[in-house]
């Protein structure tokens, strides 16, 4: 396989009429590759979520049923989903001690408030805005195209 040392190590050889070619080559195999955007880790989403909505990560996690800590579980299942579309139900929602069936209905859930306009749509905007995730940003963007 060609690397980046090796043809920085043939370029003295190349003769000089040739060298324009050969940068030009050079660029369209090393500079326009696209360029790997790092994923949040699932405490780094739990985090995130924490912070735009107030609600500790330990209440994230909890028992309790009061909406804005429901809320907050639901929102973190879907941008946890978002960020991690090949990731299991069951290992997303291992990190908030809940099983695969609340992380699907989270997911819906959000889901269907984008839809319909609700204002957790702004919530989810500003996290992903935050966090630059193409993968979260194209599920919220299938989720819009059905409002029309």
């Amino acid at each position: 396989m060609i690397t980046e040392e090796i043809i920085r190590e043939l370029l003295p050889y190349v003769k000089e009429e040739q060298r324009v070619n050969f940068a030009n080559k050079f660029d369209e195999m090393f500079r326009r590759r696209p360029v790997e955007i790092p994923k949040p880790t699932l405490d780094e989403v739990l985090n995130i979520v924490s912070k735009h909505t107030g609600v500790s990560v330990k209440d994230i996690e909890g028992l309790c049923r009061k909406a804005e800590y429901s809320s907050a579980r639901h929102l973190y299942c879907f941008i946890a989903k978002g960020c991690y579309p090949a990731m299991t139900w069951r290992q997303i929602g291992l990190r908030i001690k809940k099983d695969h069936a609340t992380v699907i209905h989270s997911v819906k859930k959000i889901g269907a408030d984008i839809f319909v306009g609700e204002e957790i749509t702004d919530v989810v905007n500003g996290i992903a805005q935050e966090m630059n995730s193409p993968y979260l940003n194209v599920a919220i963007e299938n989720y819009k195209k059905y409002d029309s």
